[in-house]
């Protein structure tokens, strides 16, 4: 039997039975399609509502916590605490603009102050809620008073009581061309002189901040910041003349201005080595009892006195005082010393035995010696004072005292002067730390004949002298 006998292929199906079949099919897809559809639709709504039910569980919670840690006065981990519940609980603007006030007044409470503004701040941005606008700006103006921020003050105060008023678009104080100086802006480069000024004063914050109120008021004070405004664009105009004259292009003024700015960066850098010395009320107690040689008035005493050329005529006048001549009128007729002459020979200050001419010395050595010569009394013998010849009159006689340290102004002198020695020992810690860091090596030798002359006792150590000196 051929090949070609056989049929393999399947038999045709009827038309009917195709077109049945398909919708079948497409039936059975579709009801499998709505089901799929259906169970991810409701289990959707159950995560949904297990997620809802956990998120407001999560927001009780972390208000619960919130609550607890203000109430312990833990001003960090309760705004932390608030912040988290505000996430949690999606509040509306009201909401969110009081949740940051609160936010803002724990900060405050804690001392937080640059903070506290920024939460102020975003409660304002939040929503403008009537009942807190005026507590808002009383608050906002007691942090930047804590922050020392004068000049800002100024402006919040303005910016928040000014109904539609601009602080940027105050007239101009100055202009030079395009360049404009508002008074706000000179208050704001005068307000950071005077930061720089106290940064190192050792003084604690709250005293810090008197004394800038203080600088701030004299500044503000007739033509203080007038005076101030001219300076700056004195600088300007002449920084500008300077620049346009291509001065940097001169080697020595280049030079200059190096010179100029390595100072100012190891200036700068000291300063901010130092930012951390302060002393306390007690320290200065303990300094003004160890020290109290440096808290005593020394007795001392206030004279007049009458000069001559020569002794000879230095001798006849004290004859003619013994003889009841006037001092004064005699010191106005006779007297070489034209200063004091028309005083009636009177010499400002008082005189000690320690310091002073050395004849004014001895005049009060021998006055503070003897109970004997009281208010009015003449020194027995005249004294040579150089190439001149005095006769000398006590006019007062103060004992020896210890200053009080209750005295506010003995109290800055003992702070000031223990700030000095702080600041001078700590600077020479800086110097020899650096010196060691850099591997300062010297060589007193060099440029002598004879090499084997020094001594290492002769290698100076790095030292660091304030401009004012200070307490050593």
């Amino acid at each position: 039997m051929a090949d070609s006998d056989f049929d393999f292929s399947l038999p045709k199906a009827s038309e009917k039975a195709t077109d049945s079949s398909k919708w079948k099919l497409i039936c059975v897809l579709q009801l499998l399609t709505l089901v799929c559809v259906l169970l991810a639709f409701f289990g959707m709504r159950r995560g949904t509502a297990a997620s809802s039910g956990a998120s407001v569980g999560d927001a009780e919670k972390l208000l619960e916590l919130a609550q607890r840690l203000e109430k312990q006065g833990l001003a960090k981990e309760a705004t932390e605490a608030w912040k988290e519940y505000m996430r949690a609980s999606n509040p509306d603007a009201e909401k969110e603009a009081k949740l940051w006030y609160r936010i803002a007044t724990i900060q405050q409470d804690g001392k937080l102050y640059e903070e506290a503004l920024a939460s102020f701040y975003r409660s304002d941005m939040a929503m403008k809620v009537p009942v807190l606008e005026t507590e808002i700006t009383r608050r906002t103006q007691e942090c930047l008073a804590a922050l020392g921020k004068a000049v800002a003050m100024k402006r919040n105060l303005e910016e928040r009581t000014t109904a539609g008023a601009s602080v940027q678009n105050a007239a101009p104080l100055v202009a030079i061309g395009e360049w404009k100086l508002t008074r706000e802006d000179v208050e704001a480069m005068a307000e950071k002189e005077i930061d720089m000024m106290i940064a190192n004063s050792g003084m604690p914050d709250d005293k810090k901040l008197e004394q800038k109120k203080q600088m701030l008021k004299q500044l503000n004070q007739g033509e203080g910041l007038m005076q101030f405004a001219m300076q700056v664009v004195s600088q300007e105009l002449l920084y500008r003349a300077a620049l346009e004259e291509k001065l940097m292009d001169d080697a020595t003024v280049r030079e200059d201005v190096m010179r100029r700015e390595r100072g100012a960066l190891a200036e700068a850098y000291m300063r901010r080595r130092l930012s951390s010395i302060e002393v306390s009320d007690t320290e200065i107690n303990d300094f003004y009892k160890a020290h109290p040689e440096q808290f005593t008035d020394l007795a001392a005493v206030q004279l007049a006195h009458i000069e001559f050329a020569d002794e000879e005529s230095a001798k006849a006048a004290m004859k003619s005082l013994v003889e009841k001549q006037d001092f004064a009128e005699l010191a106005k007729l006779l007297s070489q010393d034209k200063a004091t002459a028309d005083k009636g020979g009177l010499m400002n200050g008082w005189f000690t035995a320690a310091s002073g001419l050395e004849w004014t010395r001895e005049a009060a050595k021998a006055f503070l010696a003897d109970e004997k010569l009281a208010k009015g009394a003449l020194l027995p013998t005249v004294i040579k004072g150089g190439k001149t010849w005095h006769i000398v009159k006590l006019l007062e006689k103060r004992a020896e005292k210890v200053q009080d340290i209750k005295d506010q102004k003995v109290f800055e002198n003992a702070r000031n002067m223990l700030l000095d020695r702080k600041s001078h020992e700590a600077q020479n810690r800086v110097m020899q730390e650096l010196a060691q860091r850099y591997r300062v090596a010297w060589n007193l030798n060099s440029g002598k004949e004879d090499a084997n002359t020094a001594s290492d006792s002769a290698v100076p150590e790095p030292k660091y002298n304030p401009p004012n000196g200070g307490v050593k």
